[in-house]
């Protein structure tokens, strides 16, 4: 009370910044939603492969999770969220999956198909194989045909050009035998 009586100490002013107190309490609520948001991921990791094994389970994992949840302050906010999904949760588990192909059959079937392909492949390599060959062979016959008619060519200018020569050759007379000259006698 003295302190409020004193003229000099009136002078001065308590001023209590709002911005300095919403600053510490922000940043224990970013401390505790962090710590919930841990939480949870864990809590899931350890409980999502036995409620997927065991879809009865969900109910009481569930029940878990909400009782966590309620120890944060940003948990209650996030209880009937909770409660809806670990609903359907259960519900999508509790509906019969369809049957899983077994891997041992499946692996038989990506065998039939790689050998179905294989085979396939091997026909038309086959038949490229068959048709190069035809043409390779139907090529050499052309070829056989051309050399034929070529040599024919060439006897026939070999004949052409000995009739010519010998048409164009001066003709040798005869030698008709020469008789001595006859004598009167």
């Amino acid at each position: 009370m003295a302190l409020l009586r004193d003229d000099k100490m009136r002078g001065f002013r308590i001023d209590v910044e709002v911005d300095s107190m919403v600053s510490a309490d922000q940043n224990a609520e970013k401390q505790q939603r962090t710590e919930f948001v841990t939480a949870v991921g864990g809590y899931f990791e350890k409980f999502a492969p036995l409620v997927e094994k065991m879809p009865q389970m969900a109910p009481l994992v569930g029940g878990m999770l909400q009782w966590a949840a309620r120890g944060f302050k940003v948990g209650a906010e996030l209880e009937d969220l909770i409660e809806k999904t670990m609903a359907n949760v259960s519900d999508s588990l509790s509906q019969p999956r369809p049957p899983q192909a077994d891997p041992t059959e499946a692996v038989k079937l990506e065998a039939v198909k790689t050998k179905a392909a294989a085979e396939a492949n091997r026909a038309i390599t086959d038949a490229q194989v068959a048709q190069t060959e035809g043409a390779a062979k139907i090529e050499a016959a052309k070829i056989n045909v051309v050399g034929k008619v070529l040599d024919h060519h060439h006897a026939m200018a070999d004949r052409a050009s000995e009739v010519a020569a010998a048409a164009v050759a001066p003709q040798e007379p005869t030698q008709q035998p020469v008789m001595p000259p006859a004598t009167g006698q």
